[in-house]
């Protein structure tokens, strides 16, 4: 999906940030509906699909456990639940935390007057 100058972002990047996109109270132009929902699927693809194969996974392991009984079967729901609470809670916090580093590291910079 790379254009002729070879790097597809940069293109897809200037595209959204033309100028004579119409504002909010103008409306909205069907080619730009149409190229907002491009991009987003671009972005949003990995993530649809990462979703799917973790759900997926969850789901032939419990059909399996459940062959063992209901105990085994209520064991793994349990523990999928709590992996799965764990990972989304380390994700967010990541997510902060690199917000934080980058809050202070601009802060810092303009302070020294490097920004």
């Amino acid at each position: 999906m790379q254009g002729q100058d070879g790097n597809a972002d940069e293109t897809l990047h200037d595209r959204l940030l033309q100028n004579d996109l119409p504002l909010a109270d103008e409306g909205v132009a069907p080619a730009n509906v149409k190229l907002e929902l491009k991009a987003l699927s671009l972005l949003s693809s990995p993530v649809i699909v990462q979703l799917t194969a973790l759900y997926a996974i969850s789901t032939v392991n419990q059909y399996f456990i459940g062959h063992l009984g209901a105990a085994p079967l209520a064991a793994a729901a349990i523990g999928n639940t709590v992996s799965t609470a764990r990972a989304q809670v380390s994700a967010i916090a990541s997510c902060k935390l690199r917000l934080h580093v980058r809050t202070r590291a601009n802060s810092y910079l303009s302070k020294r007057g490097s920004l």
